[in-house]
């Protein structure tokens, strides 16, 4: 007998959440610069990946989720900045459920 996920639930209710109306702009912006802080806080505790990150400053990394799309700058200090719009990106990431 196969036993199902007890977070199956989570992953329907994901689903019929993005089948609804989709959020304003601005507050899609604004939830990005939030993961995008929380990001360089947990970089700033590891210093060499911030060293390596430094290397590869100006490049732009786009990273997808399902319908979740973020375009990532390194900043020559080695973080991570929203991209501007229209820029095209070094490199694809993008993250599958399986």
């Amino acid at each position: 007998m196969a036993t199902q996920s007890p977070f199956s639930f989570l992953d329907g209710l994901l689903q019929r959440v993005l089948a609804g109306p989709q959020p304003p702009a601005w507050l899609v912006h604004e939830l990005q610069h939030r993961l995008v802080l929380f990001l360089n806080h947990v970089l700033m505790q590891e210093r060499e990946a911030m060293e390596r990150l430094t290397r590869q400053r100006g490049r732009v990394a786009l990273v997808q989720w399902r319908v979740f799309t973020m375009a990532l700058q390194v900043t020559p200090a080695g973080l991570l900045d929203l991209a501007p719009l229209g820029v095209v990106p070094d490199l694809r990431v993008e993250v599958s459920d399986s």
